[in-house]
């Protein structure tokens, strides 16, 4: 697969958001995945590689061990502007969102099944 229709096949799907209840609520409520401590967005791409302590429990910055038992499953028209396994990026701070469902975190990690095959080695900057 060429990295166009890997990119292609990324940002066409749906994206995942591993955070608190209550910041769930808040990004279904505003339409936006915001950037919380740090200048970029971030999410998981539907498909992409499960990294537990990088997405969701312990080591997961300032959210901590207990913080992140909700997940939101939403849709984008905004481009990442870099691909990992493991997660995406918008350096723009904020992600407007299309459609949007809070989902239970062990629903959000079986979506993450590594179908997507976002090669390891892939260094994903696709957006200036």
């Amino acid at each position: 697969m060429d990295a166009t229709t890997l990119v292609t096949k990324i940002i066409t799907g749906l994206y995942v958001h591993f955070t608190t209840a209550e910041d769930a609520e808040a990004i279904v409520a505003t339409g936006e995945v915001r950037a919380g401590t740090r200048e970029s967005a971030y999410a998981v791409a539907v498909g992409g590689s499960s990294v537990p302590g990088v997405q969701y429990g312990g080591g997961c910055g300032v959210i901590g061990d207990e913080g992140r038992k909700a997940a939101v499953l939403f849709a984008t028209d905004d481009m990442p502007d870099a691909i990992f396994p493991e997660e995406v990026l918008w350096r723009s701070g904020a992600v407007r969102i299309k459609d949007a469902l809070i989902i239970e975190v062990d629903e959000a990690i079986a979506a993450l099944d590594g179908s997507a095959g976002i090669p390891d080695t892939f260094e994903g900057l696709i957006a200036a």
